[in-house]
């Protein structure tokens, strides 16, 4: 709701969120609505089975390969700490330390794989990605698009990252109050993040 009534600016009718946390998850919005699907179940892509990379007939899942918690804990595991050192990991990225690039090809990989298994499957105008860990790096997101771009699928949607990973969900649960209190549930509403026209006003 976040990425079609703030960040959207009223451009997308058929968009998808990915938010990736503990767990993997998509939001989806069909012709400007919020689908929810049985008992709101729609979008748990988490527990989706994945293919192993490297040994056919073996597969994990979305939540294993991708998730933030595991792909942390591999980072730690070289890093031989136990707490996460974001400051660590971009160093050792600019650096090209081997054991966090093996890991970020891994994540970036498989992220690849269910985001055009997403955008062949629904067709969204965009597929907007919403994680701290591209948030830090950034740069991953070309690997992302790369791993997508050698897929052999007929649709493959934009891949976005979403402007505002920590206050998207907070936003966007406010925008479906507004929504659902007003009775406009059929009225596509834009609202300006005036936080972020501030901000940028302020580093300009």
């Amino acid at each position: 709701m976040y990425e079609r009534d703030f960040a959207g600016e009223g451009v997308y009718q058929d968009l998808i969120s990915v938010t990736i946390r503990d767990q993997v998850a998509a939001g989806i919005v069909a012709d400007g609505h919020l689908y929810r699907g049985h008992n709101g179940e729609a979008g748990n892509i988490g527990t989706c089975p994945l293919a192993d990379r490297y040994h056919e007939g073996s597969s994990s899942t979305v939540n294993h390969l991708v998730a933030e918690g595991p792909v942390l804990q591999r980072i730690m595991a070289y890093q031989h700490i136990d707490r996460v050192d974001v400051n660590r990991i971009r160093r050792d990225y600019l650096g090209h330390r081997p054991e966090l690039i093996a890991i970020l090809d891994e994540f970036a990989y498989y992220l690849g794989k269910v985001l055009g298994d997403l955008s062949n499957t629904f067709a969204p105008d965009a597929i907007v990605v919403n994680a701290p860990i591209l948030e830090l790096l950034p740069e991953i997101m070309d690997q992302v698009r790369g791993h997508v771009d050698r897929l052999s699928i007929r649709r493959k949607a934009p891949l976005l990252l979403s402007k505002n990973a920590k206050e998207a969900s907070l936003t966007g649960g406010a925008s479906a109050i507004i929504h659902k209190a007003l009775g406009l549930d059929d009225l596509q509403l834009t609202f300006k993040n005036e936080r972020s026209a501030v901000l940028e006003e302020v580093e300009s």
